[in-house]
């Protein structure tokens, strides 16, 4: 059985490689881990497809929202950095989104700062290290 699994995190005023690079890693973390999975994980990358480095590619923010939206709730788990997410209503709307559709949230927020708590409220489990990210998804929804 396939997972599908949404990379949620600030991508407006990123560059493309920093928008990309912690998404490449747990994409390749997870598919490269240790553990006999029994599920596939499928990844939703939004940079792969809008980017705010290439606004040539979409007409409107409407377009990007809803492209984003509908692949978020098509998501069997949502994984979100929590880096920047201050600055990235995005993120925060895709947040607020998942909670509601009440699919699990998992984080990764190396520093261990939340800018408010409804962030913090929002997520089932929060990671501080790349490594207890991957262990908990490969563990709990894809063994």
């Amino acid at each position: 059985m396939n997972v599908s699994i949404f990379l949620s995190g600030a991508m407006g005023d990123l560059p493309y490689e920093e928008q990309i690079k912690w998404r490449n890693r747990v994409e390749l973390a997870i598919t490269n881990s240790e553990y006999e999975l029994k599920n596939k994980p499928v990844f939703f990358s939004p940079p792969n497809y809008f980017s705010s480095s290439f606004p040539e590619d979409y007409k409107t923010e409407k377009e990007v929202m809803n492209f984003d939206l509908r692949h978020l709730k098509d998501a069997d788990i949502i994984v979100v950095n929590l880096d920047n997410v201050a600055n990235s209503i995005g993120t925060i709307f895709e947040l607020a989104t998942a909670y509601e559709l009440r699919k699990p949230i998992i984080a990764l927020n190396k520093n261990g700062e939340i800018f408010h708590p409804w962030i913090e409220e929002c997520c089932d489990r929060q990671c501080k290290t790349l490594r207890e990210l991957v262990d908990y998804i490969c563990k709990y929804y894809l063994m």
